[in-house]
This record gives C-alpha cells, structure tokens and sequence, in this order.
C-alpha cells in the first residue's frame, strides 16, 4: 500500500518530535549525571559564652538580679498607667 504525501508528513513530523525528545533526554540526563558534584557549605559555629544562663556573674537566677528585674517591671508598669497604655 503506497503512501499518501499528507501520511509522509505526519511520520516525519512524528519521529521529528520523537528524535528532539530523545536527544532532550540524553542531553540532560548526561548534564545530570555528569556534572560534578556540589560540596556542601561547611562552616563552624563558635562557642557561645553563656555565664547568665549558668547564674553566674549576677547572672539570671541570682537573688540580686531578680531583684533588679522586679524594680524594673515595676518602673515599667507605673510608666504604662501614668501614660494610659494598661487595660
């Protein structure tokens, strides 16, 4: 059975498409595989000094600092009534 030009059209435009597909594939399949690898981002966090947290150094947790604090949430509340900012 002889051809038809319009059915010689639609194989050439069909393996057209079907060959770009391939060689897409190919193309990035050797991109993906090939490409060198990525080191990860290194880097070092430094030693965080942390005497307030231990109760050290009138730190938190001494008797005198929450004092101290106490004093100051009390300023800060007389300021909040005397400026109408406390419900």
């Amino acid at each position: 059975m002889p051809l038809t030009a319009n059915e010689k059209k639609r194989r050439l435009i069909l393996m057209s498409v079907a060959g770009l597909t391939i060689a897409c594939l190919i193309v990035f399949v050797a991109f993906t595989v090939l490409s060198p690898q990525k080191d990860q981002p290194t880097f070092k966090v430094g030693v965080v000094k942390t005497d307030a947290v231990t109760g050290k150094a009138g730190g938190a947790g001494t008797n005198e600092y929450n004092k101290k604090v106490e004093q100051y949430d009390g300023q800060q509340a007389d300021k909040a009534l005397l400026g109408g900012q406390s419900h």
